[in-house]
């Protein structure tokens, strides 16, 4: 019996799970940690929560080009692919990141056994596990990883010179492009998930030659995005625990955390100034930084 894995998002379980019940010959059947399994004409589809749909049978192909053709986001034929994301610019603390991969084309069945999604559907502590897991799993040679960071002072420090916070982020991708394709061999494509007008970016990628560039809402939902995701909010998250370090007080992520209006109240009364730890132009840092 082979075994085949498509990911899928878990969020459209139930749909994908409709579709395959309209099928002929189909009976449901119980598998331990699984959302749902079903048996089709003597093939089986089981569909974890990690987003893992997993084939089993001799004659799986019509069910996996249906769903693929259905749900499935294909990378198209390249020598290589490059995903870039961000993490922090909607957080109150710390500033931003923005972190790129490389993937060889031949490398990509190494990063199947993976859960490799949006770092805003994974948690945290599942993040740190799967990118250890691909470090120690995923020859060294598969992916190129590049980072480029702003801590909160310097975040606001050129936000007031610029007073736009998708120029930072362009520069930032731009910086980060720049060095993932000083290591490109054959041609590829570049992911990029759309947070500003599509042709400012390209602009702002004028370097690029041959290569295709794709632009897309929810670019995530290819894998090299994701797992750059997934890297951007690990290491944001160490930005943030330097604040804690630094400054004795746990730290909340996000923007509407009812803490955020006390921390920021006790790091401002510690004698902390906030422009090093916080985004002074979000609303509730201001809120407080006025009283």
């Amino acid at each position: 019996m082979s075994n085949t894995v498509i990911r899928i998002d878990p969020k459209r379980a139930e749909d994908l799970k409709n579709l395959l019940l309209r099928q002929k010959g189909v009976s449901e059947r119980k598998v331990n940690n699984a959302l749902w399994s079903l048996k089709i004409e003597g093939n089986y589809v089981t569909f974890y929560k990690s987003g893992k749909v997993l084939l089993q049978g001799k004659e799986t192909g019509r069910i996996k080009e249906l769903i693929e053709k259905t749900f499935g986001e294909r990378l198209e034929y390249a020598d290589w692919y490059i995903g870039i994301d961000e993490a922090g610019k909607g957080d109150t603390f710390g500033g931003i990141v923005v972190c790129g991969v490389m993937i060889k084309r031949n490398c990509l069945r190494y990063l199947e056994q993976f859960p490799i999604r949006d770092s805003k559907t994974i948690k945290d502590k599942r993040i740190e596990s799967v990118l250890k897991d691909i470090e120690r799993k995923v020859p060294k040679s598969c992916i190129k990883k590049i980072c480029a960071d702003i801590n909160a002072e310097n975040y606001n420090k050129l936000r007031d010179l610029t007073g736009d916070v998708n120029l930072l982020l362009l520069n930032l991708y731009r910086k980060v492009l720049y060095k993932l394709l000083k290591h490109k061999d054959g041609k590829g494509i570049i992911y990029i998930d759309r947070f500003t007008d599509e042709e400012r970016i390209k602009k702002f990628f004028d370097f690029i030659e041959e290569d295709k560039l794709v632009i897309e809402s929810e670019g995530e939902k290819y894998v090299p995005v994701a797992l750059a995701s997934m890297l951007a909010r690990l290491r944001f998250k160490k930005q943030i625990k330097d604040i804690e370090k630094a400054t004795g007080i746990q730290i909340p992520l996000g923007s509407s955390d009812e803490r955020i209006p006390t921390v920021l109240i006790k790091l401002r009364d510690r004698g902390i100034d906030l422009k090093v730890v916080a985004k002074l132009h979000f609303s509730n840092v201001n809120k407080i930084l006025s009283e």
